[in-house]
């Protein structure tokens, strides 16, 4: 007969699993709780942490992604995170984690570790785009050449400038 773990054995088990796997303290603290906490109330301490509360829409959402994604609530878990905390939006759109949500799915993300290299690899991708905008921006633009009038322009301008004035009457 197998022996039994016990559930800090088997918490033991995988944080040092995890940890082999090369995630840090805090991703495998994210991880840890992600399969812990179920996802409304994960929802719940992230926007307690924060001051902020959980909507009617929120929780109706998060139901719908537990019963219709097909995702694991710790899959789930680490999405809410990445809205949350790293898209830094105030609530969840019904919308923008539905798409997450099929998006992760048919990307076949089916555990927090998956989820968490997608959100690394994700901010990647950003990075990257945003230094090719930045190079295409900084090389589009061109040098404008000043150029100088000649001296004689220089003072016909002044003169017609001093004329104007005196024809004003000076300074009245």
């Amino acid at each position: 007969k197998e022996a039994q773990l016990t559930v800090e054995e088997q918490q033991t088990y995988r944080y040092n699993a995890l940890k082999m796997n090369g995630f840090s303290e805090l991703d495998i603290q994210m991880i840890m709780d992600s399969e812990k906490n179920p996802p409304i109330q994960y929802l719940e301490a992230l926007k307690n942490s924060r001051g902020g509360y959980t909507t009617p829409q929120e929780r109706s959402l998060v139901k719908y992604l537990v019963a219709k994604s097909g995702l694991p609530t710790s899959v789930i878990n680490i999405l809410i995170n990445y809205v949350y905390n790293i898209q830094q939006q105030p609530t969840l759109k019904a919308e923008y984690v539905n798409r997450i949500a099929n998006e992760w799915g048919q990307s076949g993300i089916h555990s927090p570790e998956k989820a968490i290299e997608h959100v690394r690899e994700l901010a990647k991708q950003s990075q990257t785009k945003q230094k090719q905008r930045q190079q295409n921006y900084s090389g589009k633009r061109q040098t404008v050449r000043q150029e100088r009038l000649p001296e004689w322009a220089e003072q016909a301008e002044l003169d017609r400038q001093i004329q104007e004035f005196l024809n004003q009457g000076g300074d009245q």
